[in-house]
């Protein structure tokens, strides 16, 4: 039996691969590093620079984590499942820390800009800010419940009945906020625009 085939073995095929992991990693990394870096050098803007920085790590520790993972189901370990949960709980939040910070970048990014199109106003930047951060969170919890086997249908179906109870006992404020949003959205009223309501009230727009 010649190097190889002892390497390639079930006895040594998991050491291998954990050896092996990290340099595959940093191949991975450096050829998506090369080839985005490059193409993020053609473009004006420096967004596409921050996201490649961004998207860095998780890239690099995902190949890597991902090769452990390979290594520790070969060993057919009676705990193996347990340190593959582990380990994509990890790929999991590196991904989601990763997106949260690209989401940042993109709101400054987009904030600066200082749009004015009819999709997407100023005013709505920080609604957006906070909606996307409570999204991101969700999805990184929702996933991470699915790594360890966990099924999240039920506790689904119970926040769909608790929110339904509260949207009930608070119909008032809720309208509230979706008016203010659809405000914001719709822009028809901007800061110093008067305004002469029918009932009477008059005045100018000093802040929405």
């Amino acid at each position: 039996m010649n190097i190889i085939e002892i390497l390639l073995s079930d006895r040594w095929l998991p050491a291998v691969i954990v050896v092996l992991s990290p340099i595959g990693a940093f191949l991975i990394d450096f050829l998506f590093t090369f080839v985005f870096k490059r193409f993020a050098g053609k473009t004006k803007t420096t967004f596409d620079d921050k996201l490649v920085s961004v998207l860095h790590s998780p890239i690099f520790y995902s190949a890597f984590f991902i090769g452990w993972m390979i290594a520790i189901q070969k060993t057919n370990n009676t705990y193996s499942g347990y340190v593959v949960s582990i380990l994509l709980s990890f790929i999991i939040i590196i991904w989601a820390r990763a997106i949260f910070k690209g989401f940042i970048e993109f709101i400054k990014w987009y904030g600066a800009r200082g749009s004015n199109d009819k999709i997407f106003h100023q005013r709505m930047v920080p609604l957006f800010d906070n909606l996307g951060k409570l999204f991101i969170f969700l999805g990184c919890a929702y996933f991470v419940f699915m790594s360890w086997g966990l099924d999240v249908t039920g506790w689904l179906a119970s926040a769909g009945i608790i929110g339904i109870v509260v949207g009930l006992a608070a119909k008032d404020t809720l309208a509230n906020f979706f008016s203010g949003i659809f405000i914001m959205a719709d822009a028809p009223y901007k800061e110093n625009d008067y305004i002469n309501l029918d009932s009477g009230e008059r005045g100018y727009v000093s802040n929405i």
